[in-house]
């Protein structure tokens, strides 16, 4: 083993800007991930999820960091077990589909903790921020930000407004978050039962809310998120072994999805030399399936083309993954990933609002045509995220009463997936609540808030160069009721050769509405240990 013991900082930050992506099994990144929380830098995978957000006492400090300690520091999962976790899974895989499917292990739980600007405040009675983490929006908090960039939509009797939302709304701040997850639903729960029940005996302060996520496949065993799209099709790839297997199946001479760790890494100020952590968003977000399968139909009436193609002009994926920018029609064999918009630049493959295109322009054309494009794009790739997202299931038996005791309700959320595994991929699709959206990223202001607020709100982007009109609102997250406009947004321009005509004018929006959350960073796990 390579001694790293004598590494300054900046010899371990100059690991973490490596452009290319890392050998799992390079011993310098030894320290640095078993430092560093999983789930980061790839995802878990497991099947179920569940999320308890926390309220500290300020009286009970002291008591509240002697539970981090004891209950939550040395069970954190780190990015080298979940790593290890994942090569032992796929050597015992293929050695079970060589003998017996029932020796397949489920997989180890995975955990993590995570802490808002107003918990390490709490916890440290930290008065200058320059001493915890140099990002704005992290200090400021979702609700903050939401209130400063959206109005209210009276008409929807303040849907959206912070005071109806379901996490990050009420009178108590969110100071941590607790993420649980498992293939083994009943181990879940378990492990679920013993942290509320140990949290809540130790009294050092409140359980919110918490969430649970459910991972939808379909028959193809690929992810599904709502309104039936496969999920997860375009992410940044950290991994030497996980880029080598997308190299094999694709090439990348027009999209490289590599990426440096610095893209979600950042130092931990309070660690060690070898410590970063990764700001993360959380936001819950419903979706409406009938409004969506109502407007995808209405388009396609609009166009004369089937709903099917309207829906991928609305995402620029067909629901199989196939992006619309590469093939008029579905193409279940593959999902192909390389291509970008550099030879459709007035969107008449896929159109400049399409989802894809607004939260990833890749390829996009500029004002100037002597610009240095590729320099440009590879400025555009700094601004991606790291999703880690889940869908979710709420039916109004499992809500929240007045009288609910907290743990009751999460064991109830819970117990009704129980239900949702029983039915078939396209009855669960319907009965999706919406999306438990989850990124990671080295900072929130250059790439969330780039993505959400100049990108997908803006009608006039990708074209803020031209003397148009605003139409280029992103149809599935942009939001309709930017503050400064003082009326709804222009319908979007949809090009189709099935219409007999060049353009239809047709709004899409409305169908995702924004129910909560919090800005949080994942600390190192020494430093939660110091704790």
């Amino acid at each position: 083993m390579i001694d790293t013991n004598d590494n300054s900082e900046q010899d371990y930050q100059s690991l973490i800007d490596n452009p290319d992506p890392v050998d799992a099994d390079d011993q310098r990144y030894e320290q640095i991930f078993k430092d560093l929380q999983g789930g980061i830098i790839k995802n878990y995978g497991r099947n179920y999820y569940l999320y308890i957000f926390i309220f500290f006492n300020q009286e009970k400090i002291e008591q509240a960091k002697q539970w981090i300690r004891d209950e939550i520091a040395n069970s954190v999962t780190s990015t080298y077990k979940q790593l290890q976790d994942t090569e032992d899974y796929r050597q015992n895989l293929n050695r079970a589909l060589d003998s017996s499917p029932e020796e397949i292990h489920p997989g180890e739980k995975c955990k993590n903790f995570f802490l808002s600007y107003q918990g390490y405040k709490i916890l440290f009675k930290l008065e200058n921020k320059k001493n915890v983490l140099d990002e704005p929006l992290f200090e400021k908090g979702m609700k903050s930000w939401w209130t400063r960039n959206y109005q209210t939509n009276k008409k929807d009797n303040d849907a959206e407004s912070p005071r109806t939302w379901d996490i990050g709304g009420g009178k108590h701040e969110i100071h941590g978050l607790i993420l649980l997850a498992h293939n083994c639903l009943e181990e879940l729960k378990y492990e679920a039962e013993l942290i509320i029940e140990e949290f809540e005996r130790r009294a050092v302060g409140n359980i919110i809310a918490c969430e649970v996520g459910y991972k939808l496949v379909d028959e193809k065993k690929r992810v599904v998120g709502p309104f039936g799209f496969v999920d997860g099709v375009s992410q940044p790839l950290f991994l030497k072994r996980d880029y080598e297997k997308y190299c094999n199946n694709q090439d990348t001479d027009k999209w490289d999805p590599k990426a440096s760790l610095n893209l979600v890494l950042v130092k931990d100020p309070f660690g060690e030399p070898y410590s970063f952590g990764s700001y993360c968003v959380w936001q819950k977000l419903e979706t409406d399936y009938e409004c969506f399968k109502k407007k995808e139909k209405e388009l396609s009436d609009n166009l004369k083309c089937d709903s099917e193609k309207a829906a991928a002009l609305v995402v620029g994926r067909f629901r199989d993954g196939t992006p619309i920018a590469l093939s008029e029609h579905p193409n279940q064999d593959s999902i192909k990933n390389n291509f970008n918009y550099n030879d459709d630049p007035q969107g008449m493959k896929c159109p400049l609002h399409g989802h894809i295109r607004k939260v990833n322009p890749r390829g996009e054309q500029t004002k100037n045509p002597n610009d240095d494009l590729p320099h440009l794009e590879q400025l555009k790739k700094y601004h991606r995220i790291f999703r880690a997202g889940i869908t979710y299931f709420d039916k109004s038996k499992v809500q929240k009463s007045p009288d609910s005791k907290i743990l009751d309700v999460c064991l109830n959320k819970l117990k009704y997936l129980k239900e949702v595994r029983k039915e078939l991929p396209e009855d669960n699709i319907k009965n999706i609540s919406g999306l438990l959206f989850v990124c990671f990223q080295s900072s929130i202001v250059n790439q969330f808030q780039k993505l959400q607020n100049d990108w997908a709100d803006n009608d006039k982007f990708p074209r803020e160069f031209s003397m148009g009109e605003s139409k280029y609102l992103d149809p599935v997250i942009g939001h309709p009721l930017v503050k400064g406009d003082t009326k709804n947004p222009k319908p979007q321009e949809w090009f189709n050769k099935c219409s007999g005509e060049d353009v239809r004018n047709y709004p899409f929006y409305g169908c995702v509405k924004n129910k909560g959350g919090e800005f949080f960073f994942a600390p190192s796990i020494s430093f939660l240990k110091k704790f």
